[in-house]
């Protein structure tokens, strides 16, 4: 899948490896997956911690904006329960550049 950081999206898998993280009070973090859909020009937020998270935006800035309000509706709806003032939101991505080696540039020897 790709995904970026916040400048220019770029490839990105070392996400997959998440995992809820709860504790013995219920729901103690949520961790969200901010990806580029280089095809719709968005950035798209999905989460396996939180069930109906679908959320997507021009921007990175704006994507975490609407995960915050989307996610503070979804607690209710999916009546998910904890002694937490607050559940910390973790919105990840990663942001992959490339450098063009210079042993291996077109028409260079070696």
């Amino acid at each position: 899948w790709d995904g970026g950081g916040w400048g220019r999206p770029g490839a990105c898998d070392g996400l997959a490896a998440l995992e809820t993280r709860t504790s013995s009070m219920g729901v103690a973090s949520i961790f969200v997956r901010a990806t580029w859909d280089d095809e719709a020009q968005v950035w798209v937020a999905t989460s396996h911690d939180i069930d109906g998270l679908a959320v997507e935006a021009e921007t990175r800035e704006v994507l975490t904006e609407k995960v915050v309000a989307a996610v503070a509706d979804l607690i209710e709806l999916n009546g998910i329960d904890t002694d937490l003032p607050e559940i910390p939101i973790h919105v990840m991505s990663e942001d992959l550049r490339r450098v063009a080696n210079p042993h291996r540039v077109a028409g260079s020897r070696g």
